[in-house]
């Protein structure tokens, strides 16, 4: 078609489909180490960085949450710190009973005059707290050095091998209601990323790698419905990300989405299988 000159016009130029990668790289060069570091230490190390990390999440959440005051964002992160710490040192089964307090304390708090707790809120706390005690768990039980490294290489393999056929394939939307840049194309590049990095894994340390594959596909389709439900809660508050403090992710949310669904989903894998999968 051409323009008021006469000359044809250009087509715009397409947008750089991996204008985020750099910074994603360089986030993913400073945090896989140090959660390598942590996984591999274990023990008081690694329970208090989740610990920490939840704590930091909760925080994020009062965003998504909608919690007017710094009153009411505290009291999200304390109800989280309380059943998380009791796990982080080594109190189950107090861990579980707090969750259970520290929710009906949230309940409690909505309905008071000038309080903004709200239903996303006391159940985003429940959810960061199961992934928590979950992440916990794991670590602290038999081979729960190959677990976390199982349950790193699926959401780390998952969230790559997405991003990557996503903006390589493209193609229908998985859910664009909620994420417009997801695609199925994406969602099975996930799955066969996940299984791929869990094979070389089995492979290299002498598991079996078939159950091991078959576990890597249903956490990284809980990674890939985390990955969503954090989308949709940041729809409903209006928000792009949850934070800013990580480079080509956001927040903590933002990076740990997947994590929050998929821890959980391994540890009931874990405890139907009776232990680790050397044991599968």
């Amino acid at each position: 078609m051409a323009n008021a000159s006469g000359a044809m016009a250009q087509p715009p130029e397409p947008a750089n489909k991996f204008r985020d990668l750099v910074p994603r790289i360089a986030s993913a060069a400073v945090m896989l180490p140090a959660a390598g570091f942590l996984i591999w230490q274990g023990g008081d190390a690694f329970a208090i960085a989740v610990l920490v990390m939840c704590a930091w999440m909760a925080w994020e959440l009062g965003l998504l949450a909608r919690a007017r005051s710094l009153t009411d964002r505290l009291s999200l992160v304390v109800a989280e710190i309380v059943p998380v710490g009791f796990a982080a040192m080594g109190f189950m089964e107090f861990a579980l009973v707090a969750v259970v307090a520290v929710l009906a304390v949230l309940f409690a708090l909505r309905f008071l005059p000038g309080r903004s707790v709200t239903w996303m809120g006391i159940a985003g706390v429940a959810y960061i707290a199961a992934a928590g005690i979950a992440a916990i768990w794991l670590r602290q039980g038999e081979g729960g050095g190959d677990i976390w490294i199982l349950l790193l290489s699926v959401v780390v393999a998952s969230d790559v091998s997405a991003y990557a056929a996503g903006r390589i394939v493209g193609g229908p939307k998985l859910a664009p209601a909620i994420s417009p840049k997801k695609t199925w194309a994406g969602s099975i590049g996930a799955l066969i990323g996940s299984a791929t990095a869990v094979a070389v894994f089995g492979a290299v340390a002498v598991l079996p790698i078939l159950s091991m594959i078959a576990a890597a596909l249903l956490v990284s389709i809980a990674s890939q419905m985390g990955d969503l439900l954090e989308s949709w809660a940041k729809r409903q508050a209006g928000v792009k990300d949850s934070g800013s403090i990580i480079p080509g992710h956001g927040g903590a949310l933002d990076r740990l989405d997947g994590f929050l669904f998929a821890t959980p989903v391994l540890a009931c894998i874990v405890f139907a299988a009776g232990g680790p999968p050397a044991t599968w």
